[in-house]
């Protein structure tokens, strides 16, 4: 996966080179040909022609692994609710060796466990399946490259 960290343009018409630092903070070249918006979070250009005609791309990237499940479950469940994984394993009968490879990104959530930890946090066993799935997705991405 692939994070922005520089979103810039130079444009051909004046030769102005122009970043967007923050979301919203829409910047244009001094001819106003093009444009770069969003910040880090998304490339949004605007143009008069088309892209290949009004500038060239200057946009800086970095490689970034995909978020583990269990760096999930740790960031926006366990920690929020100043839930422990031993209480965690305790309340929903989930062995602790299994909670703790998914925690450090070496085991997988199974149906059994996202039964359980649907039924734990209130949500669907589906989010827990499809946590996993779009992390699979990602990490053979990665291997693929």
């Amino acid at each position: 996966m692939r994070k922005i960290i520089r979103n810039a343009i130079q444009c051909k018409h004046c030769g102005d080179t122009i970043e967007s630092v923050n979301v919203h903070d829409y910047v244009t070249c001094s001819c106003v040909a093009c444009g770069v918006d969003d910040g880090q979070d998304y490339l949004r250009r605007s143009y008069k022609k088309s892209p290949e005609e009004d500038f060239s791309d200057l946009s800086e990237y970095a490689d970034i692994s995909p978020c583990t499940p269990g760096e999930m479950l740790k960031e926006e469940f366990l920690i929020p609710r100043k839930v422990s994984l031993l209480s965690l394993m305790l309340k929903t009968d989930i062995p602790g060796y299994e909670l703790e490879t998914v925690m450090d990104g070496t085991g997988r959530i199974d149906k059994n466990m996202a039964d359980q930890l649907a039924d734990y946090f209130n949500n669907t066993s589906e989010f827990w399946m499809n946590l996993q799935k779009l992390f699979d997705e990602d990490k053979m991405k990665l291997q693929k490259g």
